[in-house]
């Protein structure tokens, strides 16, 4: 039975796995998105019990070659940051190097790299989602009609004064994703990072890596599918002949 179980939990990886890959290419074109990662894990071993049998010894260990592989998700955070491409337009802001924005949720405070903003009806800083865009002090920030610069740092001004400055932090430990680009983790200073107006940051994504990786997990997941198949009918060949092995 080994094999059918080495199989089948191959077959949930793979197709975990190959969920990621459409995630990623999903957010190929969307700026500032972490792509995904799946890496490969073997169970840990168990112990196999009597049931109903309270207090019964185990009957044995099985290790982890007995019950397959898991996948582990873990989400890219590029040191570097992502690439830029250039919009012209005013309230567009890339982040140059690992820094993220931060924003206000409805669930609390966020991060993203994807800086396409806008002013809502009340000239509040927002993202494409709603989300209000923060400034070093931690409030909103708010803008009247006019054209704004945004410097380097992150400074905004309008009208030859200044409106604020776009909190900038870094990200680390294992980061949680949050629809509309968001994202969550260790949250630290992000002194080397740099806002470039009129930019965006590029997706994580690479299409090409995307697509060798999704050959592969196909190709995988059918020769697996293929194993179960053949062992199910040896399990039903030896059933019939009163040979189980």
């Amino acid at each position: 039975m080994n094999a059918i179980y080495t199989a089948a939990s191959g077959l949930e990886a793979y197709r975990q796995w190959l969920g990621t890959i459409g995630s990623n290419l999903a957010g190929a074109n969307s700026p500032g998105y972490l792509a995904t990662t799946d890496q490969f894990a073997a169970f840990p071993p168990v112990m196999v019990g009597r049931t109903g049998s309270p207090g019964a010894p185990p009957i044995a260990q099985l290790g982890s070659t007995s019950w397959g592989v898991a996948t582990v998700p873990a989400i890219d955070n590029p040191a570097s940051g992502l690439g830029l491409m250039s919009t012209g337009r005013m309230l567009d802001v890339a982040v140059a190097g690992p820094g993220f924005l931060t924003v206000a949720t409805a669930t609390g405070r966020a991060y993203t790299k994807d800086g396409r903003l806008f002013l809502d009806g009340r000239g509040t800083l927002v993202t494409g989602q709603g989300d209000r865009v923060l400034s070093t002090t931690g409030a909103p920030i708010h803008l009247g009609p006019g054209a704004v610069s945004v410097a380097s740092d992150g400074t905004i001004t309008q009208n030859g004064a200044v409106v604020a400055r776009l909190a900038l932090v870094n990200l680390s430990g294992a980061l949680t994703s949050q629809a509309g680009n968001l994202y969550t983790g260790t949250v630290g200073p992000s002194p080397t990072s740099q806002i470039v107006q009129g930019a965006l940051n590029q997706s994580g994504v690479s299409l090409t890596q995307s697509a060798t990786a999704m050959i592969q997990a196909e190709t995988a997941y059918q020769g697996l599918s293929t194993m179960v198949t053949e062992e199910a009918t040896r399990w039903s060949q030896a059933a019939k002949l009163g040979v189980m092995a």
